[in-house]
Order: structure tokens, then sequence, then C-alpha cells
């Protein structure tokens, strides 16, 4: 039996054969009653596409490319498989594009553009400003989801990171804490940079309030390390990632010397699974991460057909849990 063309698609549908491709191509210029003809044609004729040859005449893929933070950060498996099912929805197949470390043991990707994707969305602030200007020039829509290395030039989806900052402080002061620590990584960040400067503000807005910042590893056991070496003071500590908290938190108990949250009270900024944890129950403020991804979806798709930056900050809920009063 003649397998269907498209040609057959279109007159079974009654649409141009335009129209057709429009559709397979997941374009947004197409009505829904249109794209419901055209699909139900499709599947009366058992119409198979070819890739190859749509591929080499529309200079499309159809893969998307995931960044996600190094091997040794806990991310959330269903983070990333909720966005690759819903990019199949849209008929995108995705890729995880692997982090490299560079001479000076920073991460990287080189040659980005050879992977040939029709567009990025990451969920990492580690990589550098080359690869953010490489994907501009070359027009492919490069999405950051949750945190952002430099907010010049990007597209981004990210909470309100400014305010997590302020209402940490103000929690933390609104019960009784008089010594606030802002505990930060060794990269630094756009998101990491705005949520800092929310917690001084607020911090700097009382005479008997002391804040300071106390610069650490991302990594779990250099942070872990380091923390037994301190001296840590009773008070609130905002901790820029999740990770961070945890560090603090099992550095705390292990020493014996503070209760949480009568003498040290602890938030976080991620919403890791791991934070609900009976042993961390930490404190955070929640990152909608679903509705990121649906939000960098149909950026994607609406820079694949007219490329262009696009910035979007939500305010974040805090959740509390038993590492604050």
């Amino acid at each position: 039996m003649k397998e269907a063309t498209a040609t057959d698609v279109a007159n079974l549908a009654g649409v141009s054969q335009a129209t057709v491709s429009r559709v397979i191509n997941g374009s947004n210029r197409v009505s829904d009653e249109t794209k419901l003809l055209v699909n139900d044609a499709i599947k009366k004729l058992k119409y198979k596409t070819n890739v190859s040859a749509r591929n080499l005449i529309s200079g499309k893929t159809n893969l998307v490319g995931i960044i996600v933070p190094d091997g040794s950060y806990p991310y959330s498996y269903n983070i990333i498989h909720g966005l690759s099912n819903k990019l199949k929805k849209y008929g995108y197949s995705s890729i995880i594009i692997p982090w490299e470390k560079t001479i000076d043991e920073t991460l990287s990707i080189e040659n980005l553009t050879d992977y040939r994707v029709d567009g990025i969305i990451s969920f990492s602030d580690s990589f550098n400003d080359k690869n953010t200007y490489e994907m501009n020039e070359s027009r492919t829509p490069f999405i950051q989801i949750g945190r952002v290395k430099n907010e010049e030039n990007s597209t981004y989806i990210i909470g309100d990171n400014y305010d997590v900052g302020r209402k940490s402080a103000k929690h933390f002061i609104s019960t009784g804490e008089k010594h606030l620590v802002y505990v930060n990584g060794d990269i630094q960040s756009y998101t990491g940079c705005q949520r800092k400067q929310g917690f001084f503000d607020e911090a700097n807005k009382y005479d008997d309030v002391t804040v300071k910042e106390l610069s650490l590893s991302f990594d779990y056991h250099l942070a872990h390390n380091a923390l037994s070496l301190l001296d840590l003071e009773r008070g609130g500590y905002l901790c820029a990632t999740d990770v961070l908290a945890y560090a603090l938190i099992d550095t705390v108990k292990k020493s014996g010397q503070f209760n949480i949250p009568s003498d040290l009270q602890i938030i976080g900024a991620d919403g890791l699974e791991m934070s609900s944890w009976e042993s961390y129950d930490l404190s955070l403020f929640t990152q909608n991460y679903e509705s990121y991804i649906d939000s960098a979806i149909d950026i994607l798709r609406d820079s694949l057909e007219d490329f262009k930056i696009f910035k979007k900050v939500v305010e974040l809920d805090f959740k509390k849990r038993g590492s604050t009063k």
C-alpha cells in the first residue's frame, strides 16, 4: 500500500499543504480547529513525517537542549522529566547537554552551537557569558530558569530574589534575631546578588541589627568542612541554595552547640525535595518550576518564529517549616 503524503493529508483536511507543514512543525499561527482537522487526517491516513527531509527543508532539528546543574547537585529528576514530556507534546525531543571543566576548574560548555538544537533551556547559572553571547549571535533561544548568571542580554524566568532576601531578613528580625548572615557560594550570579542585596537592605534599616556575608563553596562537603571550623553565632541565616542550608543544619546538629530554630534559624531558596525530609525540615521560598517550564516552552516557541530577549520575574511564596520560628 502506498504511504500517505502531506498532500493527501491536506486534501483530506481541506487545507493547504503549507498549513499541514505549520501544524507538524508546531507553529502558533494555526487555529485550534485547523490543528484538529489536520491531526485527525494524519491519524486516519497513518501519515508519518520524514524527519530528515523536514529538518533539511525547515533548517530545524526539533531538538531542545537541557542544561542542568553539575552532577553533585541533587536536582529533582521529576523536574527534568516533566520538561521533557511537555516538550514532546509540542513535537520536540530533548537532550541533556553535559558540562566540561576548563583548565581553571570552572564549568563551561564549549562550542554550544555544535549541538544543532533549536533552543536551550537551562536550570543552571554556572556557565560563562561566552555561552549566552554565542546563542544570541546564532539567534538560538537560550532560556534560563530559576537562576541567572548575568542579567544583561539574557532570557530568563526567575523568582523575585530581591524580595526573597528582604522577606527573609524581615522574618528573622520579627522573631527577635539581631544577628543576620547571608550564606553564599563561590560563584557569583545575578540571582544571588539580588537576594543578598534585599537581605542587607532590609537588615540595615535597623540600628540594633548586624548583618554579614559568609562565603563558602557551593559543594556540600567543602561547605560542611569549612563550617565545622568556624565559630557560628546565634542568629538568622539565609542560604543561597538549599544544599548550603543542609551543610549548615548538619554542622549545627553535629556540634550540639545550638538548637534549631530556638538558637539559630535557617532559610533556603531552592525548594528541593530533600528540604521536606524530616532530617532537614527546611523553611524556604518555593520555586514553581512547573509554571517556569510552561513559560519557558511558550517563550521558546515564540522565539523560534521571532527571536527576542524576554525577562520574567515572579513572586515566590514562603513555606515555613521546622528550621525557623
